[in-house]
């Protein structure tokens, strides 16, 4: 099984963060068996929502950032605020899972 890995952080668009799940979702439901696991993974505890830039969207998830670097696949989908730098901590997650 393969662990795809979607980081999502305040602002994240609804539908970035959606394609990754959506894609592997189906490839999932078509081949009848379990060939990818999506975890949506978050700056904060799994007890603290991420706002997204959909309409007031609010989500919590229990992957944080500590996932990454054991994903085999890692997405990192649009946010507002793109012209501003990401948490610093996001960006070690992501250099560690390279």
């Amino acid at each position: 099984m393969s662990v795809v890995a979607v980081l999502a952080l305040d602002g994240v668009l609804g539908f970035e963060l959606t394609i990754p799940c959506l894609v592997f979702g189906t490839a999932l439901a078509v081949a009848g068996d379990q060939r990818y696991e999506v975890r949506v993974c978050t700056l904060g505890a799994a007890a603290d929502p991420v706002d997204a830039e959909a309409g007031g969207l609010a989500f919590r998830t229990p992957w944080g950032l500590d996932a990454l670097e054991r994903a085999d696949t890692v997405f990192l989908p649009a946010r507002a605020g793109f012209r501003h730098d990401p948490p610093s901590a996001a960006l070690d997650a992501v250099r560690a899972a390279a």
